[in-house]
């Protein structure tokens, strides 16, 4: 009796630990997820979710969840080309990275207060979803297929009509630069026109003013000669009156004294 006892409680023991054992057996047996990150070469944001996602490798409560893949896009044209393809698969027009891919989930930027938390729930929720589905895996490939476009005729033609507005108005554009390029280039060479022909005024008033004022340095030294010549003629005939006046004083002396010896002789 005691032996069946001792029996019965290990089998119901056993029964209540196997759904423990199989969980356990099943989370080690289970495959990590792929976190997908399209990255540029020299991009910060990018740098710092690297850095964050090294963060959560060396973290034992999640690092058996996921493992990182990088597809660097900025020098690889095929990488860019699945990013943009993932981007047209999700309906997102990828713009800039870091875009990063976590299951069914993408993100794009990053930053310490807003992204940390989103990246550890998306990686708990994809590994634990047991319909998780390998989006990028699948895209790369071929898999999964995304169409080209979804529009319809009418969305196509709207477009082409928009397109066509786009390009007639950049022609526009480009002939309103045209005709504003060449009125203003003849509004520069009215201006140098202009300034040329202010310049030869400015150099025939120049010529002018130096003729001028040649000839008033002409027309002062003539004057002073004039000057001169005249006060010489003054001073001949000043010299030559007093020299007169002198001979004829001197002469009627002599005169004067011839008459006064006779007078004497003859007394």
């Amino acid at each position: 009796m005691v032996l069946k006892k001792v029996l019965s409680f290990f089998m119901a023991l056993l029964i209540v630990l196997m759904p423990v054992v199989r969980a356990e057996e099943t989370e080690e047996e289970k495959d990590p997820i792929n976190v997908y990150i399209f990255y540029g070469e020299t991009c910060a944001f990018c740098a710092s979710l690297h850095e964050y996602m090294d963060e959560l490798e060396n973290d034992d409560s999640i690092n058996y969840m996921f493992q990182v893949v990088d597809f660097e896009v900025w020098n690889n044209a095929e990488n860019n080309a699945l990013m943009l393809e993932v981007g047209d698969y999700f309906g997102y027009d990828v713009t800039g990275v870091p875009f990063y891919v976590i299951g069914e989930t993408y993100f794009t930027g990053y930053s310490e207060s807003n992204s940390q938390d989103q990246i550890v729930e998306a990686i708990e929720t994809a590994y634990n979803d047991p319909e998780y589905e390998d989006i990028v895996a699948g895209i790369n490939g071929g898999e999964i297929t995304v169409p080209d476009s979804d529009l319809t005729e009418e969305d196509e033609a709207a477009a082409n009509d928009r397109v066509g507005l786009i390009i007639l108005g950049i022609t526009a554009a480009i002939v309103i630069a045209i005709i504003f390029g060449r009125s203003k280039n003849s509004y520069y060479d009215d201006d140098d026109d202009k300034d040329v022909e202010l310049e030869e005024e400015e150099d025939e008033q120049e010529e002018k003013d130096e003729e001028e004022e040649k000839s008033k340095a002409a027309s002062k030294k003539s004057s002073t000669k004039t000057v001169k010549k005249s006060s010489d003629k003054t001073t001949n005939k000043t010299s030559s009156k007093s020299s007169g006046k002198s001979t004829s004083k001197t002469a009627n002396k002599t005169t004067t004294a011839k008459k006064n010896t006779k007078n004497t002789k003859k007394k």
